[in-house]
């Protein structure tokens, strides 16, 4: 097939804050309001549990299940001489720790309390059926069917959440909360101390980073030892303490650990230091690129794209074999990039890839695998075929590049006719991977062209967009991604429904995909057109291969089914 594109041509040559609700402290804008003193609250709107205010309480937030609440409360029941006390924390001498939810209250003091605010003081009226019952509560000579009244006033608490999907399995509680937002995700490394303790005991079993003098320990949050652990943290935000409590089921289960003293079926509690974390991204979704970032410096925000111009410092280093240190081959320091310009061999997609995602002062680890470094044929004396290479970079200045958003239609021409000549010199160059980052840069103005008006502008952007994406696909074809290859060929076909690169491309990649059928459709279609075309025949041929291969396996299938 004759393809002349500018691609072909190269082819062919290869917090929660506020109020909450009475039943789980869900957010609920009516208790947005100034309570007095005197008020009267019927908390489960059935009048079984009243709550009229003492003394008003500090702000909006309300506790919930699972909360640890420090209380001073105390409990009567019956009437006038007959009142009698019967529960109280005031012979303790000290504010007493409750866990909402935990049983140790009826269920009406329950329910009054995630109504109530810190520093909040009440009278609670509990109707027997929210109370005690027809059962009563012989130790403390609670008759049966008795009214209770408590006056609750509620001192602090502890926040205390339930990680989803554990079905209470994992409860976190924050001892001191953090002003960071950041929580890690499975793939991110954190850096925590962390000791374990069966829950009923004050023993700790084990410990990493509580030493003298220890540091915070580096996991990825995928590899921490048990799943409590790594359930939990993903609810903690960075620099915050808290506690952990986790089931059998995410500890140690039903076998315990005998070599941490850790019986059958045991609930553990974890004490974690959450110092720090640090972001690992993948800007190609396969495994490439990793880009540890460690933490912005101050507010900067601003991160590098196609255009921008930075001034680096990085070490560039070969991973050892086994314990080996790596080997650094490159350590240099106010080296000039231009994002997407021309930064000689020293500097790798794959380090590119990765300043575009970090802010001016910040550092990175980053590690690049050969098809974003140097791939089989290595470097010189320093890269061999298809090593990994490891950096550690810090971007100490960043000059953005003007948004092409703000330009004209004719600057953003300008523009993407700039990156998608580069991208061409990269694809003659046998870097692919490097041309379909500037295809995607080039196209980027132009994705979107319904809001221009003018006729000769929209046409000029239908064409520029269409190549672009006839270039993308060449280099998706080019590494096999059909799924991707098939995407771009479709964006040209939705404007373009006759283009034969677009078609030929895109049988390609549904032949690539196994949609035989909806290849052939494509392919026959060109093949009326020209049917002398040899790349167009080439693509039959295959097709028609992978169908007898397809046609013999489904012969099996059927016949192992009716023997």
């Amino acid at each position: 097939m004759d393809l002349d594109d500018d691609v072909d041509d190269i082819m062919n040559t290869e917090t929660a804050m506020g109020g909450f609700d009475e039943d789980e402290g869900e957010f609920n804008p009516a208790d947005f309001k100034d309570d007095a003193t005197g008020d009267e609250m019927d908390v489960l709107k059935d009048g079984t549990v009243k709550k009229k205010l003492i003394r008003v309480g500090n702000g909006y937030e309300k506790p919930k299940k699972h909360y640890e609440v420090f209380i001073n409360y105390t409990g009567w029941f019956g009437e006038g001489d007959n009142k009698r006390e019967f529960d109280s924390n005031s012979a303790e001498g000290k504010t007493r720790s409750y866990t909402i939810g935990s049983g140790g209250m009826c269920e009406g003091f329950d329910a009054a309390l995630k109504q109530m605010k810190k520093g909040e003081k009440a009278k609670l009226t509990i109707a027997a059926s929210k109370a005690y019952g027809e059962e009563g509560w012989p130790e403390r000579s609670v008759p049966p069917n008795a009214v209770l009244e408590y006056e609750v006033e509620v001192d602090d608490w502890y926040n205390v959440e339930e990680v989803s999907q554990t079905n209470g399995g994992v409860l976190v509680k924050t001892i001191e909360d953090s002003a960071h937002w950041e929580k890690p995700r499975d793939e991110d490394a954190v850096f925590v101390r962390y000791r374990l303790r069966l829950l009923e005991d004050d023993i700790w079993l084990y410990s990493e980073g509580y030493g003298g003098g220890e540091e915070p320990k580096r996991y990825l949050l995928s590899e921490l030892p048990l799943a409590g652990l790594r359930q939990g943290l993903k609810n903690v935000k960075k620099g915050s303490k808290v506690t952990i409590t986790m089931a059998s089921e995410y500890a140690y289960g039903a076998e315990g650990d005998a070599n941490v003293q850790v019986p059958p079926n045991a609930t553990l509690l974890a004490e974690v230091d959450f110092a720090d974390m640090h972001s690992i991204e993948d800007p190609n979704k396969d495994g490439g690129v990793k880009v540890e970032l460690f933490a912005k410096p101050g507010s900067a925000w601003q991160k590098g794209k196609m255009g921008s111009k930075c001034v680096i410092a990085y070490k560039a280093m070969l991973q050892g074999e086994g314990p080996e240190e790596p080997r650094t081959f490159k350590d240099e320091s106010g080296v000039e990039v231009e994002l997407g310009g021309d930064n000689g061999e020293d500097i790798t997609l794959g380090l590119e890839q990765a300043l575009e995602l970090m802010v001016a002062g910040q550092q990175a680890e980053v590690t690049v695998k050969p098809e974003y470094g140097y791939g089989k044929a290595g470097k010189e004396n320093w890269v061999g075929p298809d090593d990994t290479i490891l950096y550690h970079v810090t971007l100490e200045k960043l000059e953005p590049a003007p948004s092409a958003y703000n330009l004209s239609n004719s600057q953003k021409k300008e523009y993407s006719d700039g990156l998608k000549a580069r991208g061409n010199e990269a694809f003659k160059a046998g870097h692919t991977r490097r041309a379909l980052r500037l295809y995607n840069a080039a196209v980027e103005p132009f994705k979107h062209v319904d809001g221009i008006s003018a006729t000769d502008e929209k046409a000029m952007a239908l064409e520029i967009r269409s190549a672009c994406y006839l270039n993308l696909a060449a280099c998706y074809d080019k590494i096999a991604d059909w799924a991707n290859s098939l995407s771009a060929c479709n964006k040209v076909l939705d404007s373009k429904p006759d283009n034969k690169k677009a078609l030929f491309r895109r049988g390609k990649a549904l032949l690539g995909l196994g949609r035989l059928m909806d290849a052939k459709t494509d392919l026959e279609k060109l093949q009326e057109q020209d049917g002398s075309d040899k790349a167009v025949l080439a693509a039959l041929a295959d097709l028609r291969k992978k169908q007898r291969i397809a046609d013999q396996q489904d012969k099996a299938i059927f016949s192992k089914m009716f023997s």
